[in-house]
């Protein structure tokens, strides 16, 4: 008889651990969103916008974009998408707008801006050296 109690009580105890954290929406994840007005505020023409989420804000997309919308759709076709948690660093030189990124992004077929981007691909390596020490700061690119 007390086998029967034990195996009900851990059929119970597994069943409420299954409900708590599969079944239940996440009430700690909320999405975080940051935007920056290129070149500035005053004069937008582009934004880079950035959205994390999950449990730990662990899953990213960083996107430029002719917009400022909190949301954005991740397959759009006007802007150009950077998933995951890899740094992005950027620059603003005249009319061109320099990112510095570990995978370059598929280019947009719908957008139009009067700034254009220009992709630096860089390998690990390269990424760990702007990181260390702030080294980005140096060679005159933000962090994003």
């Amino acid at each position: 008889m007390s086998k029967k109690i034990l195996v009900a009580f851990f059929c119970l105890f597994f069943l409420v651990i299954v409900i708590v954290f599969i079944i239940l929406p996440d009430k700690g994840s909320q999405e975080i969103f940051e935007v920056v007005a290129l070149p500035d505020s005053t004069n937008p023409q582009l934004y880079l916008k950035k959205m994390s989420w999950g449990l730990t804000s662990d899953k990213q997309i960083v996107a430029i974009s002719t917009n400022d919308k909190h949301a954005f759709d991740s397959t759009s076709k006007g802007d150009y998408i950077y998933r995951g948690l890899s740094s992005f660093f950027y620059r603003l030189k005249g009319d061109s707008l320099f990112v510095y990124v570990p995978e370059a992004s598929k280019l947009p077929v719908e957008i139009k801006s009067s700034i254009k981007v220009v992709q630096v691909e860089l390998d690990n390596v390269a990424m760990m050296n702007l990181i260390q020490g702030d080294n980005y700061k140096k060679q005159g690119l933000k962090a994003f």
